[in-house]
């Protein structure tokens, strides 16, 4: 069940231009409970036409009706090595000067900062291009270093799916020991299979916690992006999902996403690459709230909690004074039992 107390956050993309959905998510996603809202502030889209404009717009209006925390990342393709928004930019201390500029630019409306976004993805950074991962620790190092020296808080971007030697490498080339946080990724149940790589919450966060154990033991671990996609109908399943992830034992935990992907939008890989990425919004492209987001803006995470109670088949316990069963019986397997048409008179006495 999840923690009743404990707050949450979205992860929400937005794009440019977007002003009327920034605003209908912004009040979406305060009236179904969230603190916190996680976003991605591209260093390539700042660079392009009418890009300081947008987010000069954008942080300001997130920042004041929500605790924000804008994800930088994608290296403008004419400062990319490759040529890409996923390669390492040619001068690595251009990152940290852009992550510098952000911060005083529009630092009045957050305290922590995302340093990129899935390290291990190829779509967000080309460690093809950078094999031993020199270059990624140098500029995300450095941009860290200096977050920090400016007073706010250094989070650093989870791989997807988790990789314990990557975060191990992280501590021994010493950029555990410049970040605050440490980012966690997971979608189990949608790209992650639960007969395959997935091995649970509990033991992804026991593993990371063991490597900061042993390199920085003052690092926090948040679930900074886990959903679950809808593209089969399965709105409980979503919900189920949501309850598991606030019942961790991590400071903070931000839900992928507030909306569905909208049907004419191209995702990282491409136009209906995968269509579980157009599914994963607590509503749908139009604005309808499925269940996850009907129970949290009717009722919180309580209503979560009630629902997911009545959907979970239980036994009640015999009578004191009822007739003792004989063997076969009682090592009978107890099914749940399904009555069709149970708000019909006999029906409703059929169940009773």
């Amino acid at each position: 069940m999840p923690d009743a107390a404990r707050p949450f956050g979205f992860v929400e993309w937005f794009r440019p231009g977007e002003r009327a959905r920034v605003l209908e998510a912004l009040d979406g996603m305060r009236a179904a409970d969230a603190r916190y809202l996680r976003t991605h502030l591209s260093w390539a889209e700042f660079h392009a036409p009418g890009g300081p404009e947008w987010y000069d717009w954008l942080i300001p209006t997130l920042g004041a009706r929500i605790d924000l925390l804008p994800c930088i990342h994608y290296t403008p393709p004419s400062l990319s090595r490759t040529g890409t928004s996923a390669g390492a930019p040619r001068r690595l201390r251009d990152y940290a000067d852009f992550v510098d500029m952000v911060l005083t630019r529009y630092g009045a409306h957050f305290t922590d900062v995302e340093l990129w976004n899935e390290p291990n993805n190829l779509l967000d950074w080309d460690w093809r291009d950078d094999v031993g991962w020199d270059a990624f620790c140098e500029m995300v190092g450095a941009a860290a270093y200096w977050t920090r020296q400016r007073g706010f808080r250094a989070v650093l971007g989870g791989p997807c799916p988790f990789d314990a030697q990557w975060l191990d490498l992280m501590g021994q080339r010493g950029v555990l020991g410049v970040v605050d946080v440490v980012g966690l990724h997971g979608f189990p149940g949608t790209w992650e299979s639960e007969a395959g790589g997935w091995i649970g919450w509990e033991r992804q966060i026991a593993c990371a916690r063991e490597i900061l154990a042993r390199h920085a033991p003052q690092v926090r671990l948040w679930i900074t992006e886990t959903g679950h996609s809808t593209w089969r109908h399965d709105e409980i399943g979503q919900v189920q999902r949501f309850a598991d992830v606030l019942s961790m034992p991590v400071d903070r935990v931000y839900w992928y996403g507030w909306q569905d992907v909208a049907s004419d939008v191209a995702v990282q890989e491409g136009y209906h690459f995968d269509e579980r990425h157009y599914h994963l919004g607590a509503v749908t492209e139009a604005g309808r709230p499925k269940l996850l987001g009907r129970l949290l803006q009717g009722g919180g995470r309580r209503a979560v909690e009630t629902v997911l109670a009545l959907t979970t088949p239980e036994r009640d316990a015999p009578e004191r004074d009822a007739p003792e069963l004989e063997a076969p019986e009682l090592e009978a397997p107890q099914r749940p039992i399904v009555i069709v048409g149970g708000a019909s008179p006999l029906g409703a006495r059929l169940a009773d």
